[in-house]
C-alpha cells in the first residue's frame, strides 16, 4: 500500500483528534477544578450539534459562524446546571454525583429522541466536498477548518486562565478550596463559571464535529464506557482530591 495513504489517514485522524481534544479539554477543566465528573458531557455536545442544525435549517448559518453563539448557549446551560443541580451535591459522596449526572445524561438523550427522532442529521455547506492538496497529501477542507477553530478556542481558554483575574481566581479554587474561601472568593460562583466554560468547549467542539459527522441522539459515549470511566475517575479523584471542604 502506498505511503501516501498512510500519511493521508494520519493527518485526517490528527485533525479530527484536535476537535475531540477540545471536547476532552472541557471535561478536563470541569474535573480538574470542580472535582466532578460530567457524565452528561457527550450529551451536551449532542445538544450543541442539534442547536447548530436548527440554526442552519432556519437561518442558513454556517457552522463556523454559529460556533460562538452555540458555545455561549452551552455556557449558559452549564452555568445553570452547576448552580441548580451540582452545587448542592459538591460535598456529597462521589457515587451520588455520578448518579445525578448519569440521570441528567439519560434525560437529555431521551428528550432529543422525542424531539428529533432517531434518524441521523447533518448540514451541507458549500465547502463540504472541498479539499486541499499539498503534494501527495489531500486533506478535507472541513477537517482543516474544524481543527483550526478547535485550536483557536483552546488558545482563548488558555489565555483566560493565564492572564485574567477571574481565570486566576478559578485556578486558586482548584489549588486550595479552603484558602479560596478564607480570602473571600465566591467559590460556588467560580465553580459555575468553570462548568460553563467546560460546557462552552464541548459546545464549540460539537459545532465543529457537525462539519465532519452526522448526528443522532445517541452520539455519545456508550454506557459501558461510562462505567469504566466512572471507576477510573473515582481512583483519580481520590488521589487528586482538594483539601477537605468545610
Amino acid at each position: 500500500m502506498p505511503a501516501e495513504i498512510y500519511l493521508n489517514v494520519a493527518v485526517s485522524g490528527l485533525l479530527t483528534g484536535l476537535v475531540y481534544g477540545l471536547m476532552a479539554l472541557g471535561l478536563s477543566v470541569i474535573f480538574g477544578i470542580v472535582r466532578v465528573v460530567n457524565f452528561a458531557h457527550g450529551e451536551m455536545m449532542t445538544i450543541a450539534m442539534y442547536v447548530a442544525i436548527m440554526l442552519f435549517a432556519t437561518f442558513g448559518l454556517d457552522p463556523l459562524v454559529m460556533l460562538v453563539p452555540v458555545a455561549a448557549l452551552l455556557f449558559a446551560l452549564g452555568y445553570l446546571m452547576q448552580v441548580a443541580l451540582i452545587n448542592p451535591f459538591i460535598n456529597r459522596p462521589e457515587h451520588s454525583q455520578f448518579m445525578l449526572l448519569i440521570a441528567v445524561a439519560i434525560i437529555m438523550v431521551n428528550v432529543l429522541l422525542i424531539v428529533f427522532g432517531p434518524d441521523a442529521r447533518n448540514v451541507q455547506t458549500s465547502y463540504a466536498f472541498d479539499s486541499f492538496q499539498i503534494g501527495p497529501l489531500i486533506v478535507d477542507a472541513t477537517k482543516v477548518y474544524a481543527a483550526a477553530a478547535a485550536l483557536v478556542v483552546a488558545a482563548v481558554l488558555f489565555a483566560f486562565f493565564q492572564f485574567t483575574l477571574t481565570g486566576k481566581a478559578i485556578r486558586a479554587c482548584a489549588d486550595n478550596y479552603t484558602g479560596a474561601l478564607v480570602v473571600g472568593l465566591d467559590v460556588k460562583h467560580l465553580y459555575a463559571l468553570t462548568f460553563g466554560l467546560g460546557a462552552a468547549c464541548v459546545g464549540a467542539a460539537g459545532v465543529m464535529l457537525l462539519l465532519i459527522f452526522d448526528v443522532t441522539p445517541g452520539s455519545r459515549p456508550s454506557s459501558s464506557s461510562r462505567s469504566r470511566r466512572s471507576r477510573r475517575c473515582t481512583r483519580a479523584r481520590s488521589r487528586a482530591r482538594a483539601p477537605a471542604r468545610t
